[in-house]
């Protein structure tokens, strides 16, 4: 039963380790062997050798770390058999991998042997005939159970005086090089320019492009004065050599137009050289001016056939040309030369991802990856290459692991928010988009989180990220409708409005565009321009309910009751009858006086809200206006019970009781309402009417008193005054209000009998 679980177990640990990038694999078997759990790690080691076979070939050099560690993991467990199985793997790899690179000097040895047999040196003939019988005699492999014993060729040293000379050749340039810097140090600029022209003139192998390249000229000053001495050198001698040091400077400062003319001047006297049509390629190439790049890089080949640098520089030329098999071509040769190139398997993944031949990709790329575990641009691009795959757990591990070598990389944060947003996590999705939104300007990254925003309600956060999307693709028209939805949304109506009068412009005949800019116009009062887009979207849809319900809302509101009482009875014809539509009607029949059909409409409201308190208010109106006061009292208490420091109701309450004649209730109800709103005339003013229809006379008089105290230009209250005042044989008092109501209103003063005579 346990050997079954265990079995299990097994089975289940190495199909996640399966699972596991090869970078994470080999973190696991260090954890494992640092915490002494050799036998685990032996299992991760086995399936990283297994997987490197699979990617390089069973006698690849690259297998070395791996069955060197094997190798002393079984003897850690005291597995000897197997631990020296895996040595003499290893020992047989090297061994080959050794022979094969001895190998390589056959050809020259054979070239060499025949140019000394035309000059008769035999001595030298017999030397180098004895080194290509040790070369044809070697064997790739050993015996097994065997000491290992390097190959004599490898401890005998070839009298070859081209390497030597070569030698001295690089070592004097290199020497002239750092004695001109001296000079420089010192200020003596024209000794120090001779020197390093001195250098040049050598053709030294070591003094390649990329070495004059990266030559630092000291400060501004010193770099300046050593210019100016080269330029003189230039015109002094019409054969100098200077113009390529003038060519290399001005190419250090990007300024390649003066830095193509010095090259190819220097080309006239130097027409074969390989360090200027290199320089001329990589002027033409930063320029993006790939055939002219193209043509240099060839020739400088043609000079320096197996030179990497020109030879990936033509690769990474044809690779922007789309020509991407031809460059393969070029790096697989390359490849056979420069065994254990990073960049070679680099851009060769680049190649095949572009052809869409993905797994092909990622074995290059994984190649480069053993190759440079710290390479963040190559974790990035097996990221790419899975998620072209769709395998997007292999693809979230390899940008993470991107991020984690290079945190400002802009493009892995945007890739890995894009899946995140794919796995609906949104929040760590947002969170990577602006991350590289910080390092990166890309279109549809503010696409992505802007839309992202969006879906999620963030309105306001959405909408930077859009606008900077749209400065882009002003033509996605889409988009520019979201960010109107968008402002509407935040009550940015002004720049909704602009939004829609563009889409407008563009599809004239798209009634939403019209219907939003009538509500963005409607929601900043200006009623006019939303009648006007209401109307123009009745035009594409003349039976729509919203708009003519709408329309009716805004005439309601503008006090045309009959054009609104056309509009919403076309909206009953075209939707059904509801509380909002009922209520509006109500109110045009209402302020056109049609009291009996507001009333109906306003019945018909509450029928689909009972005891609504607002729809009771407006139907108490009405009833007053019918003079129906008994009901309008109820109907005004229904609308209390959820208003009850409404006093305008209770003052109404108080008319419909006056107009009952029963003067006392409503006195009731003006005080109530007076008590809520002190500074009500009307309210005061008709406490004052009640008693004097009381005969309160007195009560009335100061009430009134009181009124044009605090209101001296209330005129009903001066003229109740002269009445009081008559009947109380005030006459004097009520010839004063009648001179101040003279002042005040002429037609109420001629009115008044007394104060006319």
């Amino acid at each position: 039963m346990n050997l079954k679980f265990l079995n299990i177990i097994f089975f289940l640990m190495t199909g996640l380790i399966a699972q596991m990038p090869l970078f994470e694999k080999e973190n696991l078997a260090v954890q494992y062997y640092n915490s002494k759990f050799y036998d685990d790690a032996i299992i991760v080691y086995e399936e990283i050798l297994n997987e490197k076979i699979t990617i390089f070939g069973k006698k690849n050099i690259n297998l070395k770390n791996e069955l060197i560690k094997l190798s002393e993991l079984y003897y850690l467990i005291n597995d000897l058999e197997k631990s020296k199985e895996y040595l003499y793997t290893f020992i047989n790899i090297q061994s080959e991998y050794i022979i094969t690179s001895q190998n390589q000097y056959l050809e020259p040895l054979y070239i060499l042997k025949d140019i000394h047999s035309q000059e008769k040196s035999f001595n030298s003939v017999f030397a180098i005939d004895s080194l290509i019988t040790i070369l044809e005699n070697n064997s790739n492999a050993i015996i097994n159970d065997s000491l290992f014993t390097l190959p004599s060729l490898i401890v005998n040293q070839i009298n070859n005086t081209q390497e030597e000379t070569e030698y001295t050749i690089n070592d004097t340039a290199i020497d002239l090089i750092d004695q001109g810097f001296i000079y420089l140090d010192n200020e003596l600029y024209s000794q120090a320019a001779q020197l390093f022209l001195e250098a040049l003139t050598l053709n030294a192998p070591i003094l390649d492009f990329n070495y004059f390249f990266t030559l630092e000229f000291n400060n501004i000053e010193a770099r300046d004065e050593l210019y100016n001495s080269f330029l003189y050198l230039a015109d002094e001698n019409s054969t100098s050599l200077a113009h390529f040091y003038l060519g290399i400077m001005e190419y250090q400062l990007e300024n390649y137009n003066q830095a193509l003319n010095r090259f190819l001047e220097y080309q006239k006297f130097k027409t074969n050289d390989f360090n200027s049509n290199i320089g001329l390629g990589n002027i033409y190439f930063n320029q993006e001016l790939w055939i002219d790049a193209l043509f240099y890089y060839y020739r400088g080949i043609k000079y320096k056939p197996n030179n990497l640098a020109a030879n990936l520089q033509l690769a990474k030329t044809l690779f922007n040309l789309n020509e991407y098999n031809d460059a393969i071509d070029i790096l697989d040769n390359i490849k056979n030369i420069y065994l254990n190139n990073y960049d070679i398997y680099y851009n060769l993944s680049l190649c095949y991802f572009q052809l869409d031949q993905f797994d092909l990709a990622i074995e290059r790329i994984n190649q480069a990856i053993l190759l440079n575990t710290e390479s963040a641009e190559a974790y990035f691009h097996l990221g790419l290459c899975y998620n072209n795959k769709n395998i997007y757990k292999q693809s979230l591990e390899a940008f993470k692991k991107a991020i984690k070598i290079n945190p400002y990389n802009g493009m892995a944060h945007f890739e890995l928010a894009k899946i995140y947003q794919l796995i609906l996590k949104n929040d760590l999705a947002i969170t990577h988009y602006n991350i590289a939104n910080k390092t990166i300007d890309n279109a549809n990254l503010n696409y992505n989180l802007g839309i992202l925003y969006y879906e999620n309600n963030q309105y306001l956060e959405s909408i930077n990220p859009l606008k900077k999307y749209l400065i882009i693709n002003m033509d996605d028209w889409d988009t520019l409708a979201i960010l109107g939805e968008i402002f509407f949304a935040t009550n940015r109506f002004p720049e909704a409005s602009d939004i829609y009068l563009r889409l407008i412009d563009q599809f004239p005949d798209k009634v939403d565009y019209y219907y939003q800019l009538a509500e963005s116009y409607f929601k900043v009062n200006n009623y006019s321009y939303a009648i006007e887009q209401y109307k123009q979207a009745l035009v594409f849809d003349e039976e729509n309910y919203e708009i003519l319900l709408k329309l009716g809302i805004i005439l309601n509101m503008q006090n045309n009751f009959s054009q609104a009482e056309l509009y919403l009875n076309n909206a009953l014809l075209c939707g059904e009858s509801n509380e909002e539509i009922l209520v509006q009607l109500g109110m045009a029949y209402g302020g056109q006086n049609k009291f009996l059909q507001s009333l109906q409409a306003f019945k018909g409201a509450l029928s689909h809200s009972l005891n609504n308190p607002i729809i009771n208010y407006q139907i108490g109106i009405i009833y007053k206006e019918l003079q129906i006061y008994d009901l309008a009292i109820d109907s005004f208490n229904k609308y209390l019970i959820n208003n009850e420091n409404d006093y305008i109701a209770y003052y109404l309450i108080g008319d419909c009781y006056s107009n009952l004649n029963n003067y006392s209730i409503a006195l009731e109800y003006y005080n109530k309402s007076y008590q809520l709103n002190n500074n009500h005339i009307k309210s005061l003013y008709s406490i004052g009417s009640c008693h004097l229809k009381l005969n309160n006379n007195k009560q009335a008089a100061k009430i009134f008193k009181s009124i044009v105290k605090s209101n001296p230009e209330h005129v009903q209250s001066r003229s109740e005054l002269v009445n009081l005042y008559l009947a109380l044989n005030k006459s004097r008092e009520a010839k004063k209000e009648c001179e101040i109501i003279f002042m005040l209103d002429r037609e109420i003063y001629n009115s008044i009998g007394y104060c006319s005579q």
